[in-house]
């Protein structure tokens, strides 16, 4: 076993000196090879498996192997049983094993996995190694999110990229899903359009709503809290599903100047339907945070008594929403019926 770890000199030696400070703990100076000349982050998170000394299968996803990657963030880990995917992880990490500068290893990339994105008959399983030389892998997945005929969802730790904000900002007659880590203003224009769902990360307070447990984070991490995944979904339900997920964030930064890997999974139902789910299991279980957190600072302005416990209305009056032509709410039930 070999692993290659981020070593990169900067400022402030973050995350250099707690890896060696880790890999000494540990005693396993020998299975190290240090990444020092990476341009900016080396942001990878995988594992190839081998068998023979031949690549069988590949781990990958947004998982760091810390203790917030794994019980303090939403994340994703992948398991891909294919032997073909696995060797061509396993050609990327033997170069970067060899600590490339950003010449050389975008060079590589754009070589061994260049973007296919407008052929005809793209794979069922398409990697893409960053750095790159352009911004051509972040353009084709705004190009595919804008060719969605039924659906769109994406996770976004760090907020969302041009490309992408302006697919968000055209009218489509169907509901495109945006989960964050948290909002800021540059998604004003996305949440103010009706076609939009936008939820981010939020835990439920004290207040007025004491009838709930209380929550409380890990205290793992201090950066990303909640959203740490990065995917994007295309039609998930339909026959023709493509999933995107990896490392990278949909950036700039993390398209052309991190090490990061990413896969494009087209045509696959079962995969689309996990993702789908997980993807909705967090959006509800945030939107409803969300909701929470909006109505108590609606009450500490209007300096009104906190009301008191809510409870189910015993009638049919919440569904009427749900009925009403070309809405929002509307769209949501056929989708999912």
């Amino acid at each position: 076993m070999q692993i290659i770890v981020d070593c990169i000199v900067n400022k402030d030696n973050n995350p250099r000196e707690r890896n060696l400070e880790a890999i000494k703990k540990a005693g396993i100076e020998d299975l190290i090879i240090q990444r020092q000349n990476s341009k900016k982050i080396a942001h990878n998170k995988f594992i190839v498996l081998l068998k023979d000394d031949k690549p069988i299968e590949v781990w990958t996803g947004s998982t760091n192997i810390t203790d917030g990657g794994i019980f303090g963030q939403s994340n994703v880990g992948h398991i891909v049983r294919d032997p073909e995917i696995a060797a061509a992880y396993f050609d990327y990490w033997q170069v970067l094993s060899e600590d490339p500068d950003l010449k050389r290893l975008r060079d590589w990339t754009e070589k061994n996995t260049p973007v296919l994105c407008g052929q005809s008959t793209p794979p069922a399983i398409q990697p893409i190694f960053s750095p790159r030389d352009s911004l051509e892998a972040l353009e084709c997945y705004a190009q595919l999110m804008d060719q969605a005929k039924q659906s769109v969802f994406l996770t976004a730790a760090f907020g969302v990229t041009q490309q992408l904000r302006e697919i968000f900002e055209k009218e489509k007659p169907y509901l495109r899903y945006l989960l964050l880590e948290k909002e800021n203003a540059k998604i004003e224009t996305i949440n103010r359009n009706p076609s939009n769902r936008v939820a981010a990360g939020a835990y439920l307070g004290k207040d007025g709503w004491g009838q709930w447990l209380n929550e409380k984070l890990t205290g793992f991490n201090q950066h990303v809290r909640f959203v740490h995944t990065k995917y994007m979904l295309i039609d998930p339900l339909s026959n023709h599903p493509i999933v995107i997920t990896g490392s990278a964030n949909f950036s700039e930064s993390s398209t052309n100047q991190n090490d990061e890997n990413m896969m494009v999974i087209r045509g696959d139902t079962r995969v689309a339907d996990i993702y789908l789910t997980e993807f909705m299991r967090l959006f509800t279980h945030f939107r409803f945070r969300g909701k929470v957190q909006e109505h108590d600072e609606t009450v500490h302005k209007s300096a009104e008594p906190l009301p008191k416990k809510l409870y189910l209305r015993d009638s049919d009056r919440w569904a009427r929403r749900f009925y009403v032509k070309d809405s929002p709410r509307e769209k949501e039930r056929l989708f999912f019926s």
